[in-house]
């Protein structure tokens, strides 16, 4: 969760970003050739559309700027890859009604469409003109305001390529936490999470446990069946786990077969419903586990309690015996809860 909120708040400082500089380069533009108003909407595959405009486009929204993209275009004989069309008395009234520039049904619409090196449409640009102005601007202003448009367009491949840098710096950061074979945190992953939970703590003054978990008898299953066997039963615990926590909990592999759970805002009734969640939930699927649980407040910090929580899953450990073999029947048991955890 934290990974996901790390990599939202990453995209919208992006986003930021891309705006204020399309923000700069529309200004820009509309020095090179004034007119009523300059917009321009990035749609690149994989990230929130953005749209910026100035001038009569102020504040546009991505459904305005899309509605005004339609209808038919024709390009111009001025600039190469420019669309016009006129604007009718429809979009006049819905759109533009009550802006400080006399917008009028019949003035110009401009059109540049976007595309990356692939070709591939990433947006576009609007512009609104009184036809005089159009037809008064000279071939130096065409040459700038087509410069212009290419810095826009880099700008809107630029915008992509953070995103598929973001994508790909926040996919590292997941695979250095997340433990390859179960798909949930593991030691450093889990133990960067008590840290944080520590400090909420102590920000909050809210109550956290530890839960301790050590797979009971998974060298027998290798030894018996396999290591590939061990494995599933492996993945199937993580899972079964992760199933009876809520969302803000979190399970960790913290070795072979020892397994952790953090919960945040806590008490012992809270706490001792939890264990027995657990306990049912693996118990269903015919896995069976020695735990320990133990509270911040009863041990001081969460390092504490991890201590005593691994102590006490260590007692209940000692009492149990371990058999020299798993029978067939309790593996193909485990083997059917896969099945169906899969399904």
């Amino acid at each position: 969760m934290l990974a996901a909120s790390k990599a939202s708040n990453n995209q919208a400082r992006a986003d930021s970003l891309t705006v204020d500089a399309l923000d700069a380069n529309l200004r820009l533009l509309n020095e090179f050739l004034p007119v009523q108003g300059w917009a321009c909407m990035s749609s690149v595959v994989g990230a929130q559309p953005l749209a910026v405009g100035t001038g009569a486009f102020t504040s546009p929204t991505v459904d305005t700027l899309t509605a005004l993209a339609g209808g038919h275009w024709v390009e111009s004989r001025a600039l190469a890859h420019l669309f016009t069309r006129s604007l009718n008395a429809a979009e006049q009234l819905q759109f533009f009604t009550g802006h400080l520039q006399d917008v009028q049904a019949g003035d110009c619409l401009l059109k540049f469409n976007l595309f990356n090196e692939r070709q591939e449409p990433t947006g576009c640009i609007l512009g609104i003109a009184e036809q005089a102005v159009i037809d008064g601007a000279t071939h130096e202003d065409w040459r700038r305001v087509r410069a212009c448009a290419r810095t826009i367009s880099f700008t809107v491949d630029l915008c992509a390529e953070l995103l598929v840098a973001n994508e790909l710096v926040n996919e590292m950061q997941r695979d250095v936490f997340i433990d390859a074979l179960t798909g949930v945190l593991n030691r450093a992953g889990w133990m960067r999470r008590l840290k944080q939970i520590e400090a909420q703590c102590m920000k909050s003054g809210a109550d956290a446990a530890i839960v301790m978990f050590d797979l009971d008898f998974l060298k027998v299953v290798n030894d018996t069946h396999g290591h590939s066997a061990g494995d599933d039963l492996l993945r199937l615990t993580a899972q079964t786990i992760s199933s009876a926590l809520r969302s803000s909990d979190s399970v960790g592999r913290l070795g072979g077969d020892e397994f952790g759970v953090v919960t945040y805002s806590t008490t012992p009734a809270i706490a001792q419903l939890l264990i027995a969640r657990l306990e049912s939930a693996l118990a269903r699927v015919n896995v069976n586990v020695s735990l320990g649980m133990a509270l911040k407040s009863e041990a001081g910090t969460l390092e504490s309690a991890l201590e005593l929580a691994d102590e006490r899953m260590y007692a209940y450990k000692r009492n149990k015996t371990v058999p020299r073999s798993v029978r067939r029947p309790i593996l193909a048991e485990t083997e059917a809860s896969l099945d169906s955890a899969a399904r």
